[in-house]
């Protein structure tokens, strides 16, 4: 099913068809276990972040307690053998998540 969808344009539809929620939770849910389809969830984590506002006052309780713990599953995916494609995924999604965790409050 999630091959079939394209997040990439459905994150820069406007309005967007997915939440602000949905899209924290999809985050949430996705970098719970990268160890399976680990360059597909990345894709999506991305795609989903890279689409978050970091500003939503109704996921601003949420979204750093959810961040972090992504941020620290990425950066313990970061320390184990990776193909230097899922390495590079890896570095990027760590960015752009740093980068919401550096706003969010």
């Amino acid at each position: 099913m999630a091959s079939q969808v394209d997040l990439a344009t459905m994150c820069t539809m406007s309005p967007p068809p997915l939440s602000q929620g949905v899209l924290l939770s999809l985050v949430q849910q996705l970098g719970c276990d990268l160890g399976q389809d680990t360059g597909k969830k990345l894709m999506w984590i991305k795609d989903a972040a890279l689409a978050l506002n970091p500003h939503d006052p109704a996921l601003a309780p949420h979204m750093r307690r959810f961040l972090e713990q992504l941020y620290s599953n990425l950066h313990a995916l970061a320390k184990t053998p990776l193909t230097p494609e899922l390495a590079n995924s890896t570095r990027l999604v760590m960015h752009v998540v740093h980068s919401l965790l550096s706003v969010c409050k």
